[in-house]
């Protein structure tokens, strides 16, 4: 029988740049990250595009298109974009599940 340490891996850790939308940065969006204010001249229908939901009679909520449809964005979510340049969408309490902080080392 294999040793166990043949069957054992470990996820290699990733780093993400997410953007925690509040209702505020809606509404001023000078804080935004660059990748967000280009997701933001997509067209809503296009992969990684954001926008305003189109089912919002208000035009004021935001919806992230995807490979599996448009996610809402609700006050507080995260928008991640991953290392793919993939967006999708996290609640606060998934994203504060799955990431931590980090702050990158400067570079001699």
């Amino acid at each position: 029988m294999p040793d166990r340490s043949a069957f054992l891996y470990r996820h290699r850790p990733i780093v993400v740049e997410a953007f925690c939308m509040t209702e505020g940065r809606r509404t001023d969006n000078k804080d935004w990250p660059e990748w967000l204010h280009r997701a933001w001249n997509m067209d809503i229908g296009e992969i990684g595009a954001v926008g305003i939901n189109p089912n919002d009679a208000n035009r004021y909520f935001l919806v992230v298109s995807t490979e599996d449809g448009n996610e809402a964005v609700h006050w507080g979510d995260y928008i991640v974009k991953d290392v793919d340049d993939t967006l999708s969408v996290w609640p606060p309490a998934e994203f504060s599940k799955s990431f931590e902080s980090y702050v990158e080392k400067p570079t001699p």
